[in-house]
């Protein structure tokens, strides 16, 4: 009967394990279900998300728009106290034309000239018969307006001058 016993004790053993394997299956459904029913949750709210995000890229492509109009307000902005320090600058030369103690017959607004490759306006220039002198006229300077004024500008004053002084 010994083998009869182990037997016995074999299948009470797994008789236990399957006791065990259920109760842990059971607890795994039970998991199952609670995460389907946040994923059901979750996807219950995904419209709402949805929504929110196409009103989110709405406000953002209006805000954009409200950049772009007050980036070129603020251009024009620049623009008008650019020419409004050369309005001044202009009349005030007219009025007297004189800089660094040297007296100018002609004071000349808003130069253009080309000459080959180069071109460029010079916005005041005054001129006598023995100088002339070049203004540029910056409301607010930044190192590459020097940096052209130099490089590009420079180049072309001398041909610009002869014209102006054989007119």
């Amino acid at each position: 009967m010994k083998g009869f016993e182990e037997i016995h004790a074999i299948l009470k053993k797994v008789s236990e394990n399957q006791l065990k394997t259920d109760a842990q299956i059971a607890k795994l459904r039970a998991a199952q279900e609670r995460i389907d029913a946040q994923l059901a949750k979750t996807n219950a709210k995904l419209p709402k998300t949805d929504a929110q995000l196409a009103k989110t890229d709405a406000q953002f492509s209006k805000t954009d728009a409200k950049l772009k109009e007050t980036a070129k307000i603020l251009s024009n902005i620049g623009i008008n106290l650019g020419q409004t320090a050369e309005e001044l600058f202009y009349n005030t030369f007219k009025k007297k034309p004189e800089l660094a103690g040297i007296k100018f017959d002609e004071v000349l607004r808003r130069v253009y000239k080309k000459s080959g490759k180069l071109a460029g306006e010079f916005d005041l220039l005054l001129v006598n018969g023995d100088s002339v002198a070049l203004i540029e006229i910056k409301h607010k300077a930044h190192p590459k307006d020097i940096t052209e004024l130099y490089t590009r500008k420079l180049k072309n004053v001398s041909s610009t001058v002869s014209t102006v002084q054989a007119s």
